[in-house]
């Protein structure tokens, strides 16, 4: 066995009180990541390494958000259990006041927010990461096959929800992550599990194509802050797998030559766009993907 998802003590129904070696709390707060509701991870330590990897660039329900850099606190609310009384008898609890958490993230600026703003009002799963490269999440029985059920490492069941703080002065502009846990929280937190983050999780920048300088060349630029990397990746980029066009056109050659890149066959007013994440970690090109915009080039 290659190593396990450490159960943090919490096995069995007895208590075992004795003070040992899974005396850790989490440590400070320094990443998240998010992934579908339905989504899950093998409890191999070394596999949940890969999986969470690939994750990063998949396509559709399987692909991982992480948000790792920039988070300079966070402030927990909620967590208390409701309670009611009738007369003079004791007060009984009622409920769980689902726990609500607020990531302050102070760099990314407005950019930032609006990408994250996408994952506002979902509901989702987190990991939690701390500063020891820990990453923690909860365990379930997950129905993997016909009549088959295995245990499956998972975030937290979280609501989302994303706000901008605007610079007041006083206070620095910052983006704000809410995260509203499920009223099962309280059972999830008792399956609490957690394994060392042997690989780094960034987040994925997206690209978009520009016109270059003569008919049917363009620039690779990063869609946020628009930095031209056309010459930072260099042929790289002349991989034809790493583009479509808006007609259905194969696209049979792509050249890089003096920071541009050439489209063969060339056909005036054809609109092309980058690819998704996969393709381009096929090509060795990481932590990037094209955004869903068509670029019409001369």
């Amino acid at each position: 066995m290659k190593g396990f998802v450490a159960g943090t003590c919490a096995v069995g129904d007895v208590p075992h009180t004795k003070v040992g070696s899974c005396a850790l709390f989490a440590g400070t707060p320094a990443g998240l990541v998010f992934h579908d509701k339905n989504h899950s991870f093998s409890m191999d330590s070394e596999t949940f390494n890969q999986e969470i990897l690939a994750a990063m660039s998949a396509i559709g329900m399987g692909r991982a958000f992480p948000v790792t850099e920039g988070i300079v606190d966070m402030r927990p609310t909620g967590g208390d259990v409701r309670t009611q009384q009738e007369g003079f008898g004791p007060e009984n609890p009622n409920g769980l006041n689902a726990l609500r958490e607020t990531y302050v993230i102070t760099s990314g600026g407005i950019c930032l927010y609006k990408q994250l703003a996408k994952l506002s009002g979902r509901q989702m799963r987190v990991f939690l990461i701390d500063n020891a490269n820990s990453i923690y999440g909860t365990v379930a029985d997950v129905v993997t096959g016909v009549n088959i059920t295995e245990e499956r490492f998972r975030g937290y069941l979280v609501t989302v929800y994303v706000r901008h703080r605007r610079n007041t002065g006083t206070q620095s502009g910052a983006i704000e992550i809410d995260l509203f846990y499920d009223a099962k929280f309280e059972a999830e937190e008792k399956n609490t599990h957690s394994t060392i983050l042997d690989v780094a999780l960034e987040g994925i920048s997206g690209l978009i194509l520009v016109p270059g300088s003569a008919p049917s060349n363009a620039k690779v630029l990063i869609a946020c802050s628009a930095d031209d990397v056309t010459a930072f990746y260099g042929t790289k980029l002349a991989d034809q797998t790493l583009y479509k066009r808006k007609d259905g056109t194969a696209i049979t050659n792509v050249v890089y030559a003096n920071g541009e890149i050439t489209f063969t066959p060339a056909t005036a007013g054809g609109q092309y766009q980058l690819e998704t994440a996969d393709k381009f970690e096929a090509a060795t090109i990481l932590g990037v993907e094209g955004e869903n915009v068509w670029t019409t080039l001369p």
